[in-house]
């Protein structure tokens, strides 16, 4: 897969259809009780760097499903996007999305991306304390590091980010190409706004 970008890469034509996905935002008291809660997950399609669709599922709480829920909500899609972009692989909570897989089951290149490096010690102990299938979702996190550094410009703050299907300096190129204002791909800062503006709401309601 990373030959074959490789021998056709230009990054204005990888860029002219992005995904980016991100959840929406849920109450502290989603992580104790008893009956599991959901979130939102957002998709935004993205065409030549202009909104063109936009999906949703459900996805719970530290739950185990984000894998699944990730490829159905990009199978939604109108139009297969050349690059998928993940705001991060932890999503509503420790859920953890398996980037290699989804990467397996659509062939399409992924790129995750977090705005600070994120304590991977912290982590780990977070997981041990309170999942008792911590090593499963470890080993996914694990296998996604080392980060390369990425930053838009000398004076702009470093993104991190991780690839499945690219090299580093394919990835970096298309975050940067990406970028429409600010620091983060214009696929996951639309995700992001959509997904916490909804669920907001949507908790100011008793969702």
């Amino acid at each position: 897969m990373i030959q074959d970008f490789q021998h056709s890469f230009n990054v204005n034509t990888i860029t002219k259809n992005l995904l980016g996905i991100d959840d929406g935002a849920f109450p502290a008291f989603a992580k104790i009780k008893k009956k599991p809660f959901k979130t939102l997950l957002v998709g935004v399609l993205l065409i030549n760097m202009m909104l063109k669709w936009v999906g949703s599922e459900l996805i719970t709480v530290d739950g185990i499903e984000a894998t699944d829920t990730i490829i159905k909500l990009i199978k939604k899609s109108p139009i297969q996007p050349n690059v998928i972009f993940l705001s991060g692989i932890s999503f509503a909570g420790f859920n953890i999305a398996n980037p290699f897989e989804i990467n397996k089951e659509l062939n399409i290149p992924i790129i995750i991306v977090v705005d600070r490096k994120p304590s991977m010690i912290d982590i780990k102990n977070a997981l041990m304390k309170h999942f008792p299938d911590w090593e499963y979702r470890w080993q996914i996190i694990e296998k996604t590091q080392p980060l390369i550094e990425v930053k838009v410009t000398e004076k702009s703050k470093p993104i991190y980010a991780y690839s499945v299907g690219l090299n580093d300096y394919m990835t970096i190129e298309i975050i940067k190409h990406s970028i429409l204002g600010g620091k983060i791909p214009e696929p996951l800062r639309l995700a992001n706004i959509i997904a916490t503006t909804i669920t907001k709401e949507l908790l100011k309601n008793n969702f």
